[in-house]
């Protein structure tokens, strides 16, 4: 009916597990009277019901199951249900108001910059009162500045790739005893994502990581020198894998990461004493909240 179709719109608007579960029966029920697979209802609905969640904006139906677009077509409860949302293409597709979603199967890119404050202490002191050397304070102490490009695209029903590149600068900044202009940094990302689990309120994906970085050595104003020059131990090329996961419980998520350089070309690497490249590993852990806006 319309008043159930209204229900099952507005759970999905306010991302409500409890509500969509019990719409689960209904919608099966439905589509069964229309002569369509229960399997195949059952996975559209699994997909519908996580479609207003998003990933970077670009998680949508998977319009490769068999009879998704037959579904569409002869249940108006469905129809009625993404009115706000979608609608119905001569070719049978959905489409959103901004692409068709069948597009998702496409490369998608983005483009973005941002740029960051100083933060942190630039001026500690060793036991014997004396200052730590720019690259072991806690702070940067100057602006930095950073843009790049990303790529994005579903492969499967369960497989997404991304890729993106980046390139950050840092402004020089003059500390009680030296000028110092930390080198800019390049990056270029891989990652591969498994949708591994998908239930009512759910998921659960597992993450395989690639990431390139490229440091330019750091640079000082020596002593009587005009200008900043460049030092040694800075700066070289590092390889890092890493393996994460990601867990999704209503609005609540988790993300566990580990990662370990795997090949490094460091600037006299012997004489380096920074934490980038020469780690025995690096483990992050994420909690974040959805607000339901």
């Amino acid at each position: 009916t319309l008043g159930q179709a209204d229900v099952l719109r507005k759970a999905m608007g306010k991302k409500d597990p409890k509500v969509m579960a019990k719409q689960r029966d209904a919608f099966l029920e439905g589509a069964k009277q229309k002569g369509v697979n229960e399997k195949k209802a059952l996975k559209l609905f699994e997909q519908i019901e996580f479609f207003p969640l998003g990933v970077d904006g670009h998680r949508g139906l998977d319009l490769e199951a068999e009879g998704a677009s037959k579904l569409l077509i002869v249940s108006p409860f469905l129809t009625k249900a993404f009115l706000d949302e979608v609608a119905v293409s001569p070719e049978n597709y959905l489409v959103s108001r901004q692409e068709s979603l069948d597009e998702l199967a496409d490369w998608h890119f983005s483009l973005w910059a941002s740029g960051s404050a100083p933060t942190g202490s630039v001026s500690r002191r060793d036991a014997r009162g004396d200052f730590f050397e720019p690259d072991m304070q806690p702070g940067f102490g100057s602006q930095s500045a950073t843009a790049g490009v990303a790529a994005l695209k579903q492969v499967s029903r369960s497989w997404t790739v991304l890729a993106d590149a980046s390139h950050q600068r840092f402004l020089p900044h003059t500390y009680d005893f030296t000028r110092y202009q930390f080198g800019a940094e390049t990056r270029a990302n891989a990652a591969a994502v498994w949708r591994a689990l998908v239930r009512p309120g759910l998921r659960l994906d597992l993450v395989g990581e690639l990431n390139g970085l490229r440091l330019e050595r750091d640079r000082e104003r020596e002593p009587g020198a005009a200008g900043l020059e460049p030092l040694r131990a800075s700066g070289g090329e590092i390889l890092y894998a890493a393996l994460g996961a990601r867990l999704g419980v209503g609005r609540l998520g988790f993300a566990l990461e580990a990662r370990r350089a795997v090949l490094t070309a460091l600037n006299e690497g012997s004489e380096q004493q920074g934490s980038e490249g020469l780690e025995a590993f690096r483990a992050s852990a994420v909690v974040s909240w959805t607000l339901g806006l």
